[in-house]
């Protein structure tokens, strides 16, 4: 609750939490990094989810296929695991 009143709420932390840093002699925390997925997957799993499992080569967003039956989406990914990967 206490989020919700006070120093911490939405509409005024803007206004109080410099001066709640100023009174406690804190200094102001700066902007916060942006952190994006592929930055997550490299750091926690050690790969690369750009890097194509099959051939080794970058991957590029073209295209959003739409209207797919679950049938079709079940072969395609059957199709695709019978491929052999690339050792990294």
């Amino acid at each position: 609750m206490i989020r919700y009143f006070g120093f911490l709420a939405n509409r005024v932390c803007g206004q109080y939490l410099p001066k709640v840093y100023e009174a406690l002699k804190m200094a102001t925390p700066g902007p916060v990094p942006k952190l994006y997925f592929a930055q997550m997957a490299k750091a926690f799993l050690n790969v690369d989810p750009f890097r194509c499992v099959l051939c080794g080569a970058r991957m590029v967003y073209t295209a959003a296929i739409s209207g797919l039956t679950v049938q079709g989406l079940v072969l395609n990914a059957q199709a695709i695991a019978q491929m052999r990967y690339v050792k990294p």
